[in-house]
């Protein structure tokens, strides 16, 4: 979890980017990242879903509490 600009900046570096400002996200993006073991290694960007697709079905704009 994080905000804009960070968000993007640390996901740039993961992957190895010199761009974060190509990886913006909307309010309630997940990006799934696969990371090698270890120190080394340069992480792989699998996917970027925006807000409506992480929402569980039937819950969408509906408090929890």
């Amino acid at each position: 979890m994080g905000h804009e600009p960070q968000v993007s900046e640390l996901l740039a570096q993961l992957i190895g980017s010199s761009q974060p400002d190509r990886m913006t996200f909307k309010k309630g993006g997940v990006a799934v990242v696969d990371r090698p073991a270890g120190p080394e290694g340069v992480a792989v960007l699998l996917a970027v879903l925006p807000r409506a697709s992480c929402a569980a079905p039937g819950l969408t704009g509906r408090s929890l509490s």
